[in-house]
């Protein structure tokens, strides 16, 4: 089903101090290439790229409802760079095989600090 869809939308919210740490689903939807919008709550923001303009604020439901209708009121051309993007992002980043890629560089970066 996630296949097929135009974007996922993820309202989580914070509840009695706690939050998503890491909603995976975010992560499977873009590895896809689904679009995703979503709150900006708990690690919601460590699962979409830097910069990502499809987070809103908790709670604002309004602000998602925009948010969700900027996504599907994308050209095809826009709507498949963004796809890519976030899939590509995705795979590099979040994945196993690009957090191996990755690994060497970050002890690297740690070694430099200590």
């Amino acid at each position: 089903m996630l296949a097929t869809a135009t974007c996922l939308v993820l309202p989580t919210q914070t509840v009695a101090g706690i939050s998503d740490a890491a909603p995976t689903v975010l992560m499977e939807a873009q590895a896809m290439g689904v679009p995703v919008v979503s709150y900006d709550v708990g690690g919601t923001v460590e699962m979409v790229p830097p910069s990502y303009e499809h987070l809103v604020t908790e709670k604002m439901v309004d602000e998602l409802s925009q948010t969700l209708g900027m996504v599907l009121n994308l050209s095809e051309s826009d709507y498949n760079a963004l796809s890519r993007g976030v899939s590509t992002w995705i795979r590099q980043h979040r994945s196993t095989e690009g957090q191996a890629v990755m690994l060497p560089e970050i002890y690297r970066q740690a070694g430099a600090v200590l």
